[in-house]
């Protein structure tokens, strides 16, 4: 915990979360709901749902997660080593990571985001526990 990740185009003001998620998962589809519930109820933190993998239709497939949908930020997947989808991270003002874990639903995306805040409000930004994975 504490690397510093870069998600160009947020809102560098707010935490961050990044939700990662890919057409070709079957449980990322449960997110579509779940994302807009954790946007609601967090609104200090900016979510950010990034489309990652294949799949025939990543525009049509975005649409269904809203605004924090992005389809330019696939290839941070690799790039911070996520291990597969669904998958969130959890970044500080200043970007550097303090949580993360997988999210199957909204209960587990929750947890993420709460653990976000936690992190940010606590003494030292990396000092959230992880997220069991």
């Amino acid at each position: 915990m504490g690397a510093t990740l870069r998600l160009p185009g947020t809102d560098a003001a707010r935490p961050k979360l990044a939700v990662f998620v890919s057409p070709t998962c079957r449980i990322c589809g449960f997110l579509q709901s779940a994302v807009p519930v954790v946007e609601r109820n967090y609104p200090e933190i900016h979510v950010v749902t990034i489309i990652t993998g294949g799949g025939d239709d990543k525009q049509t497939y975005a649409k269904n997660f809203g605004t924090s949908a992005r389809l330019d930020l696939g290839r941070t997947y690799a790039s911070w080593d996520i291990p597969g989808t669904p998958y969130a991270v959890g970044l500080d003002k200043e970007q550097r990571l303090v949580s993360k874990g997988v999210v199957n639903n909204l209960d587990q995306l929750e947890a993420v985001a709460e653990s976000t805040l936690v992190a940010i409000t606590s003494e030292g930004a990396g000092s959230a526990p992880a997220i069991k994975s």
